[in-house]
């Protein structure tokens, strides 16, 4: 059984979806219009990823971004619920400090 990891950024357009293994390889991704409905669309998203992936992979990890991200966080389950900005926070750590982002 493989390890996956799920992350959902839900904006008010789109939706996109992506199942990450071990060593950060993308195993699935969707990219979805959220139409005014992100549950239904996070709900649709989910059971594409299931018929895709199948039982081979176990998410044992999932977390949400977007504006949506709080809803998102209750359907899915989530571990995380963070602002999309604070994915650039920690890599932003490793620049020298002379460097001006």
């Amino acid at each position: 059984m493989i390890k996956g990891y799920l992350g959902v950024d839900v904006g008010s357009v789109t939706t996109k979806l992506v199942v990450l293994d071990d060593s950060y390889q993308i195993l699935e991704a969707l990219y979805l219009r959220t139409r005014g409905s992100p549950i239904e669309v996070v709900q649709e998203g989910l059971t594409e990823l299931d018929r895709r992936l199948g039982a081979h992979v176990d998410i044992i990890a999932a977390g949400t971004t977007g504006s949506g991200r709080y809803l998102a966080g209750v359907v899915i389950g989530a571990t995380l619920a963070a602002s999309i900005f604070s994915g650039f926070e920690v890599p932003l750590l490793s620049y020298p400090s002379e460097v001006m982002t």
